[in-house]
């Protein structure tokens, strides 16, 4: 059970798969948007529910006023892969975004394959990044390939081809929305707010 005191608010969901909270915009997974969510604000998290079912959990760190989590995008970017290399989301995780410039920068779709088979098995950003140094000690190159082995434990044989774009659905102009909002947020922050770490990668 959560101990302390909360505030409950409601929000709706921004073009940018993000609520705005006390002037911090958090993001939330990428297929609610324009959709209500129930937040409950502790001192230092979020944790966001739609439905009653947990959707996302946020720490009160915020970056520039902003606090995005890639893993909210994938389905996002998924429709636009080629806007990954300058998304805000990756850059706020550096080491990440160092994993990506390294090994995956000339095959953006390749590591959106690793993010969401990562997503499907509840693995975070912090852990793709640990099995790459897992990886690499093995004497082997990131890769689709060697994420599928070590990472996902999938076999040669095991391999299929993942779908790589968006699934049709009622709702593909609110995707269409929303991929045309992530690819505006790194520039919002970058001219609006000016901050040394903003360049971290």
């Amino acid at each position: 059970k959560e101990i302390g005191c909360f505030e409950q608010q409601t929000y709706t969901v921004d073009k940018y798969s993000t609520i705005v909270v006390k002037g911090i915009h958090y993001s939330v997974p990428d297929h609610l948007v324009e959709k209500k969510v129930n937040v409950f604000i502790y001192c230092n998290k979020l944790k966001i529910f739609c439905n009653r079912e947990l959707v996302a959990e946020q720490e009160r760190t915020p970056v520039n006023g902003w606090k995005l989590d890639l893993m909210h995008y994938v389905r996002t970017l998924k429709k636009k892969p080629g806007a990954l290399a300058g998304s805000a989301a990756l850059s706020m995780h550096g080491d990440l975004k160092k994993l990506f410039d390294t090994h995956f920068a000339d095959s953006p779709s390749d590591f959106i394959i690793v993010l969401q088979k990562a997503k499907d098995k509840d693995f975070s950003a912090d852990d793709i990044v640990a099995y790459g140094k897992k990886i690499r000690s093995l004497s082997m190159q990131p890769s689709l390939d060697s994420f599928r082995q070590v990472m996902f434990g999938e076999a040669d044989n095991e391999k299929t081809v993942p779908d790589v774009t968006l699934a049709t659905a009622p709702s593909a102009d609110i995707e269409e929305y929303a991929a045309s909002g992530i690819s505006k947020i790194t520039g919002i922050m970058n001219s609006n707010i000016a901050c040394p770490h903003a360049a971290t990668t």
